[in-house]
């Protein structure tokens, strides 16, 4: 029998090596298996689900011995199959009835629970189950069989409960399920470099409780930036399940959601729930879960105009998988300007020749120098600085982006006639006060709460409190609405 020819070999192996070898003590005692539930599917087959208790997985991993479920059946009030000791022979009778099987090798959820089927023949029955008339009772142990014993008996565990079909008896199918809870989402790479998404989240006791009776399984809703989500545009019947977890590694691509990931340029958003689908009845659904997402480093209010900026392709290479929420430089900003004249006009610039600045060469800053977007600092001197990594304020932004507005349309109206002095006038430049009154009359660089310009505010503390408009994530945005309105 293989039972006792590994333990033959086992023997010999510890006879001609010099090795000592000692194995894992043999437990004396196994732990029933857990939760026993049989049910009738659309195809006439019992599915019967039972949970694996842990220390059962971890004897299966030992290796010190073979370790198995041996399901017990009878029909109606006949008598029971495998009622008695475990051996070699009850094993090979019970695998006639696909009634046994190997533990490591089953298919578990997260919670440790597996499915088994059987169909008519399995259990003797010579034409299709009938139910209506008859009643088919199981349960379920487990069986051990050490490598180094020369008994013919397994250790065995006690029986399940028992659970029965047929006669009336079923599965009560839950109403409701609570939604999955506390998602959370991070970005990994394969071994190519690929980006992929990691999910993990906390199942309801309620729903654990309910997969041990019915195959509970999760579904993940997916969107890209503005997009819709999977859900809105795949009905639930093509909209594949997961086997009940807690965590996945999620591909898009793999998938065919998306063509590719490009973390820094793209927000995604997720979002998971629960579903028990019989082939036969009503399905039942969760409510989803929290939404998270993760990509571009920007404010939650900004990341749906950022999205279509990034879609129109309006994001200098500078700002891409920088962090939106900081203040925006002059450099960044040029090149940001610069962008945005050619994505409207459909021209290309061209950089200044010979260069005029004395502390930079970026090209995109001396195209913004050549269209008169930028003049510097200290102007008049005979070599000009540019400052590229100094901050840039209100004022200058609402500058340097009139300034662009006229190349892009030249002939459109800049009258300020009617606006208004701020509060703080008087803290505006003079070279900025036409910009600033027109950006305002816009509506893309707004004042505070009180009315006042804050020409000098250049944090992002200072936007977040709805006053400062010279953070990166801003800057990109008062571009795009400039480009929607004059594009």
């Amino acid at each position: 029998m293989k039972k006792r020819m590994i333990a033959l070999l086992m023997a010999l192996l510890m006879l001609v090596s010099s090795t000592v070898m000692s194995f894992a003590q043999v437990p004396t005692a196994l732990e029933a298996p857990q939760n026993a539930v049989a049910r009738i599917n659309d195809d006439n087959q019992i599915l019967l689900r039972f949970k694996i208790p842990q220390s059962i997985l971890a004897l299966a991993e030992d290796n010190d011995g073979e370790i198995f479920y041996v399901v017990d059946w009878k029909k109606n009030n006949g008598p029971w199959h495998f009622d008695g000791a475990i051996n070699e022979t009850v094993l090979g009778l019970a695998e006639q009835n696909n009634a046994y099987g190997y533990v490591g090798n089953a298919k578990i959820d997260v919670d440790n629970v597996t499915e088994l089927f059987f169909v008519y023949w399995h259990l003797g029955e010579a034409t299709d189950f009938d139910f209506v008339n008859n009643s088919y009772s199981f349960r379920v142990r487990f069986a051990f069989a050490p490598y180094d014993s020369s008994s013919e008996n397994f250790i065995v565990s006690p029986f399940s409960n028992e659970t029965t079909v047929g006669k009336g008896a079923d599965v009560e199918v839950p109403k409701t399920l609570e939604a999955p809870a506390n998602l959370k989402v991070e970005l990994k790479k394969n071994s190519s470099g690929r980006p992929y998404f990691h999910l993990t989240w906390s199942n309801p006791a309620s729903v654990s409780k309910v997969n041990e009776k019915l195959p509970i399984v999760f579904k993940i809703d997916f969107k890209v930036g503005n997009e819709k989500w999977f859900s809105e545009t795949t009905s639930h019947a093509w909209w594949g399940g997961y086997l009940f977890d807690s965590k996945i590694d999620f591909d898009p691509i793999e998938k065919d959601m998306v063509d590719k990931i490009v973390i820094e340029e793209n927000t995604y958003y997720f979002r998971i729930l629960y579903a028990y689908e019989p082939t036969d009845g009503t399905p039942v659904y969760s409510s989803f879960s929290n939404t998270v997402s993760i990509g571009m480093t920007a404010s939650e209010w900004a990341k749906a105009e950022l999205q279509e900026a990034f879609d129109n392709g309006l994001v200098p290479d500078i700002l891409k998988g920088k962090d939106l929420t900081k203040p925006i430089t002059r450099e960044e900003f040029a090149e940001l300007a610069v962008l945005l004249y050619e994505k409207a006009t459909g021209k290309i610039a061209e950089p200044v020749s010979p260069n005029p600045l004395n502390d930079t060469n970026n090209p995109q800053i001396l195209k913004a120098y050549a269209l008169g977007i930028t003049k510097g600092t200290k102007v008049g001197t005979s070599n000009i600085p540019f400052e590229p990594n100094t901050l840039i304020n209100r004022e200058q932004v609402a500058t340097m982006l009139f300034r662009t507005i006229k190349l892009i349309s030249p002939d459109s109206d800049f009258s300020i006639a009617g606006v208004k002095d701020f509060p703080d006038q008087k803290d505006i430049s003079d070279f900025a006060v036409e910009a600033t009154k027109f950006m305002f009359k816009l509506g893309i660089i707004k004042g505070d709460s009180r009315g006042y310009f804050m020409p000098k505010a250049t944090t992002s503390a200072q936007e977040a409190a709805g006053y400062g408009m010279a953070s990166r994530e801003a800057a990109i945005i008062m571009a795009s609405r400039t480009y929607n309105v004059y594009k």
